[in-house]
Parts: structure tokens; C-alpha cells; sequence
């Protein structure tokens, strides 16, 4: 099964939300789900229990952070790739996991219901180490911001670290 960062778009506040300063270069753990049945709601409170890890000091994150956000003003989908397969080089072996691999994917799978819709912006795949992010917004198939991008890059990071370093059973 995989994790899944999804956003409502019933919700008035979705155009307007941005995300912090502090998300554009760090990694930030967060939470984008419901919580589980009953039967798993341990694992997944002992992965929500972690509030914030260590962070590389020598710059080379936000040195590839800022070539990511260069690839994405400049739509190339090639250098974007080559940023994020840079950035989770760099954090997997700083946290000396496992390699995870990276798909960076156009428009964002959008599903749309009677009275609901949800905009995919990427998930993690713990069979195959897979994370798949999404560079573009579904309708409009705009480039997201850089911002958006990153944010949602670490979050799936996140999930491979509860899988990887923590040894969570669910994330």
C-alpha cells in the first residue's frame, strides 16, 4: 500500500496556501493522512511521535535545493530529475539508508468525485523504495512552485526514513 500526500479541494484555502519559508530547504516531518484503522494505529503513532531529525551541516541540501528550484523556473523536467536523484542521494547517505529510487512525473493524477476532488502530489512505495513526485498541477498542468515541490519530496523521504532508519511497520 502506498502513502499517499493528498489535498482537498473543497477547501476554500487551497489557492491561497503557501508553504512556509522554513519548507523551502529543510526537511520537515509531517503528516498528510487520516489515521488508520484501529489495528494499525500504533505504527502509525509511533512514526507521528518523531517531530523533527538532524539535518546535514554542510550545505549540500540546500545547495541542490536551490539547483531544484532553478530546474523547476526553467521547466526542465531533466534537470529536475537530476536535482531530486541528487537530493536523496546526499540524505540517504547522510541518514545511511538504503538508496531509494525517483520518478518525476507531468501533471498530477487528479480524482474527481460527485462533491469532493483530491490532487495527487506524490507517494512512496515501501516494496520498491519508489518515490514518485509530480511536477505539474492537474488542471491547469502549470509547473508547481519549487516550494510545493520540495516540501512534497521530503515528505515522501519522510515515509522511506519511518520504513528505513526507524523501522516503522506502517508510515
Amino acid at each position: 500500500m502506498a502513502s499517499v500526500a493528498a489535498l482537498n479541494l473543497q477547501s476554500s484555502d487551497y489557492r491561497r496556501a503557501k508553504p512556509p519559508q522554513e519548507f523551502k530547504y529543510f526537511l520537515i516531518l509531517r503528516n498528510a493522512h487520516r489515521l488508520p484503522p484501529r489495528k494499525n494505529r500504533a505504527a502509525f503513532l509511533e512514526s507521528d511521535r518523531i517531530k523533527s531529525i538532524d539535518l546535514p551541516q554542510n550545505g549540500d541540501l540546500l545547495n541542490i535545493a536551490k539547483r531544484l528550484e532553478s530546474a523547476m523556473k526553467a521547466d526542465s523536467l531533466s534537470d529536475v530529475r537530476t536535482a531530486c536523484a541528487e537530493f536523496l542521494t546526499a540524505a540517504t547517505d547522510f541518514y545511511k539508508v538504503p538508496r531509494c529510487s525517483i520518478r518525476v512525473l507531468a501533471a498530477r493524477p487528479l480524482r474527481v468525485r460527485e462533491s469532493w476532488a483530491t490532487e495527487l502530489f506524490g507517494d512512496y512505495h515501501p516494496a520498491t523504495m519508489l518515490i514518485r513526485v509530480w511536477m505539474r498541477t492537474a488542471v491547469r498542468k502549470e509547473v508547481t512552485s519549487s516550494g510545493t515541490f520540495l516540501s512534497t519530496l521530503c515528505h515522501e523521504f519522510c515515509h522511506h526514513l519511518d520504513f528505513q532508519l526507524f523501522h516503522c511497520p506502517d508510515s
